[in-house]
């Protein structure tokens, strides 16, 4: 579930934070998966993998599951990444709602709203912020891809 104390609405907090996006069984089933490989593997142990995968069980967000895979190749979404993902998703969101309220304030003082100026930084920004989000979301998914044929326990 999506932690919504930040007041922002749930798309929002989603886009910007997508750590704390809630987590499918498809990516529980994963991450089991490539906890039960670093187990057979010999990279973690019986016990540490116990509480791993007990802990990728209870995962509701990614960054829950995310925690129960620290330490496994290829789970984590490279933190620059994601630094990324958030200041340019915030400086677009800022940057919006500050020409929206210039352009308010301009309509206030003059009378007139006919000019729609402050339009293109949404519009400029949407691709920018989606095309992150989903590099954000193909790397997330990329770095969680396991042979969906084979048993956990092979």
């Amino acid at each position: 579930m999506i932690d919504r104390s930040s007041g922002a609405p749930a798309w929002l907090d989603q886009l910007s934070r997508p750590e704390l996006a809630p987590v499918s069984e498809v990516e529980r089933m994963l991450a089991a998966r490539r906890i039960a490989q670093a187990r057979d593997e010999g990279r973690i142990v019986v016990p540490q993998a116990e509480a791993r995968l007990s802990r990728a069980a209870a995962a509701r967000t990614r960054a829950q599951l995310t925690a129960s895979v620290s330490g496994v190749p290829d789970v984590a979404v490279p933190p620059p990444l994601l630094v990324l993902s958030r200041v340019a998703i915030a400086l677009w969101v800022v940057a919006t709602v500050a020409q929206v309220i210039v352009w308010l304030m301009i309509g206030l003082f003059s009378g007139d709203l006919d000019e729609w100026w402050w339009i293109w930084t949404p519009i400029g920004g949407l691709p920018v912020a989606a095309a992150l989000y989903w590099t954000f979301e193909w790397n997330h998914a990329a770095g969680s891809r396991v042979d969906l044929g084979k048993g956990a326990s092979e």
